[in-house]
């Protein structure tokens, strides 16, 4: 079916939103987990009757990143009474604790906050509550979640 856009209108139109994305943007700190492993060889080890195995040393760590992202803060207490439910009850939050919405680009979201444990915002400590939503104006180039506080 035929556009009523060319595809110049088209890159113009989405040059301009990314110029409004980018400049409402905050940078935020994410936190995911790294598991590291590590083989120590055993001296005894006999490689040909495998007598002694070579032990495993295996350790978490968590690693921090900077992204870009629109910020929303929602007030629970003015949402209608469906997003309430959805929100205060699937995620166990209370009223007044701080929800927020994110908007980011796709590679920042499967950089830093697919696997995110939590990201602080403000001194505020959150994690994710809903999954993510793509959209875009011609294509879903940028990703949308909720974020709920720790307590």
């Amino acid at each position: 079916m035929p556009s009523l856009l060319s595809n110049d209108e088209k890159v113009f139109y989405q040059s301009a939103i990314r110029d409004i994305a980018s400049t409402f943007e905050r940078a935020i700190t994410g936190y995911k987990p790294i598991t590291i492993s590590s083989f120590t060889e055993n001296t005894n080890y006999n490689y040909l009757y495998s007598n002694s195995d070579p032990s495993v040393t295996t350790t978490t760590n968590t690693v921090s990143g900077v992204f870009n992202a629109r910020v929303h803060y929602l007030d629970v207490n003015v949402l209608s009474e469906y997003l309430q439910k959805i929100i205060l009850n699937d995620a166990a939050l209370k009223k007044g604790q701080t929800v927020v919405q994110f908007k980011m680009n796709q590679d920042d979201y499967n950089t830093w906050l697919k696997d995110a444990e939590y990201i602080k915002l403000d001194d505020v400590t959150l994690k994710r509550i809903t999954e993510k939503r793509n959209f875009g104006l011609f294509t879903p180039e940028y990703v949308s979640a909720l974020y709920g506080e720790v307590v």
